[in-house]
């Protein structure tokens, strides 16, 4: 049985935004909403607002074209205090102001997109409306508890033969676990809290006004036959780690960002796909990530089958 604890963010998802203009887009006018979203990157969920519509909100990003894909973080505060930050992959970022429209309803805007949520059940956060180039935005986003923290992890997803067949594919966490590895001689034990993927979001641009997004909760677990690292023979629910240093008996301080996630299964468009994505710093050379396979062995990257289709899964 696998023992759910209190979710940590993962620190490498925690990016710091940099006020160089280089580095930004669709950047409000007023100096002071700028410093304030920006700190976003870090904040951490209040525990009075768990109950509430109010707090932190967390989830992924993607134009209906692809071409812009992050992690947003919204925050819900009292006295119309609503902003809203897209941490991009290409390194730039978008920042929204927002304000209440009632009804648990809010609306966010910036030069170039905008977006609004009905919150009316924080733990279903529906998409009311969004704009970003006379396109949709293509979100899902979840609301980040204080002791069940929610983690986002981004990728992409290319056919192998068609360059024209790709998209987003990411991978959304509210809840953790621990895995707990034993050196045997002598014996020593350490403890590593992972996230757990509760859900898959893929978005594709196929030519229509809003694209196509798709998601997945239902993760099936795995067996594996355990891995030199951190991983021990077990069943495991899907998991990424998340860039982290841990301490490893007679090894001292030691870099993991893990990801393990095989024999999966994902309905698109009626069509069973099925996918499996495995990356480790532990399994290539030290210090480099390495994408594996179920035996740890190391491989080209994830891969995927739907429809004839088949291709890669890489992350960002």
């Amino acid at each position: 049985m696998k023992k759910i604890v209190t979710a940590l963010f993962a620190t490498a998802l925690l990016i710091s935004c940099s006020t160089d203009s280089d580095n930004q887009i669709d950047t409000p006018e007023d100096a002071f909403d700028i410093a304030k979203i920006e700190a976003l990157s870090t904040m951490v969920p209040d525990a009075s607002f768990d109950l509430s519509e109010q707090g932190l909100y967390r989830g992924i990003f993607a134009s209906a074209d692809v071409s812009l894909h992050g992690e947003i973080v919204v925050s819900i505060k009292s006295d119309n205090d609503v902003s809203a930050l897209v941490m991009l992959t290409n390194e730039k970022n978008l920042y929204f102001n927002g304000k209440a429209l009632g009804d648990s309803n809010y609306t966010f805007t910036s030069k170039e997109a905008s977006f609004t949520l009905d919150l009316s059940d924080p733990s279903n956060v529906v998409i009311a409306g969004s704009d970003y180039n006379n396109r949709p935005i293509n979100m899902r986003i979840v609301k980040d508890l204080h002791n069940q923290r929610a983690a986002v992890s981004l990728g992409t997803f290319q056919d192998s033969g068609d360059a024209g067949f790709g998209g987003t594919w990411d991978f959304i966490s509210t809840s953790t676990f621990d895995i707990t590895q034993t050196i045997p001689i002598p014996p020593f034990v350490f403890t590593v809290t992972v996230n757990a993927i509760n859900e898959v979001v893929i978005c594709y641009d196929n030519g229509t006004p809003g694209g196509l997004m798709f998601n997945d909760t239902m993760q099936e677990d795995y067996t594996t036959a355990g891995c030199a690292g951190i991983i021990p023979a077990d069943t495991y629910t899907p998991f990424f780690s998340g860039a982290q240093v841990i301490d490893v008996p007679f090894v001292g301080p030691t870099a993991i960002d893990e990801y393990a996630a095989f024999g999966q299964t994902t309905t698109i468009n009626g069509v069973d796909a099925t996918w499996n994505f495995g990356s480790s710093i532990i399994a290539g050379t030290p210090g480099v990530q390495a994408y594996v396979d179920l035996s740890c062995m190391v491989v080209p990257s994830g891969n995927w089958s739907w429809n004839g289709r088949s291709g890669t899964v890489l992350f960002d």
